[in-house]
């Protein structure tokens, strides 16, 4: 990419709008992350907001720190960028998510963590609202399929509340044999399911390295992936019905999962 797409005005009167390349990242506080974590460079912020209120943020002293470039533009302007998605009058242009290694990712983990593993989660919100769950709860790592599944999107990521730059999400093309992988490295793995023989949650007693295996909102848990995991686990409910989504499970589990393994510092 050229120099001359970084030139953008600073601080001073509104520009003509221009077309805005790279990834796109909305909302406060999703923005404000990737700036303060720094994983990632952002090219230029875009906001809604006059000069003056916006330079009263705590956003516009740390863009100023980082001599991050300003844009003042409408709030019609942030919508079309944003395909209408929520953000808060606050919008910047990013590099892309890091493309990361599992073999790396997984020799870097500690002896006791949890990883979790979506597969073919498709739903935007549910992958971000997981993604914030997890890393509430400790988790580093997130394991997706490239295919049929929900990409890391401007929408997940907003969901996320940012947390997905906190995060090592891996993207892989073959979810089974990354499971195996886990395995190799002394990972227990518990796949979420309704299933028959599945153990309830409370009965279960997670080794200090163990995957969480989360199926999609409609079909759950693929054959192949099911029978991959070492147990199947499900939540105890008072009424035979499928009342949790999966981002409503997926976060039981992660509670649950953290509290007996105490990869978090409860005190």
């Amino acid at each position: 990419m050229s120099k001359k797409d970084f030139r953008v005005p600073q601080h001073h009167s509104k520009p003509k709008q221009q077309v805005v390349s790279g990834d796109i990242v909305y909302g406060k506080n999703p923005v404000f992350e990737v700036l303060r974590i720094g994983r990632r460079s952002v090219f230029e912020i875009l906001t809604s907001a006059g000069p003056k209120p916006f330079e009263e943020t705590e956003l516009f002293a740390l863009a100023k720190k980082k001599s991050v470039s300003i844009r003042y533009e409408s709030a019609q302007f942030l919508d079309k960028l944003s395909h209408d998605g929520v953000h808060q009058g606050v919008l910047a242009r990013v590099a892309p998510y890091p493309e990361l290694s599992l073999s790396e990712v997984i020799q870097a983990l500690s002896e006791k963590a949890i990883v979790l593993v979506l597969d073919c989660i498709q739903d935007p919100q549910n992958f971000g609202t997981l993604c914030r769950s997890a890393l509430a709860f400790g988790v580093t790592t997130v394991i997706v399929p490239k295919d049929r599944a929900a990409a890391i999107t401007p929408i997940v990521f907003k969901a996320s509340a940012g947390a997905i730059e906190q995060l090592n999400v891996v993207v892989v093309t073959n979810l089974v044999r990354a499971l195996e992988e886990l395995k190799k490295h002394s990972f227990w793995l518990y796949g979420a399911t309704l299933a028959p023989d599945s153990i309830a949650l409370p009965k279960i007693e997670p080794a200090p390295r163990s995957a969480l295996v989360l199926g999609s909102e409609g079909k759950g848990l693929r054959h192949l992936v099911s029978e991959t995991c070492d147990f199947k686990v499900k939540i105890p409910m008072a009424v035979n019905f499928d009342s949790l989504n999966v981002a409503q499970a997926g976060t039981i589990f992660l509670y649950y999962f953290s509290n007996k393994i105490g990869v978090v510092d409860r005190k």
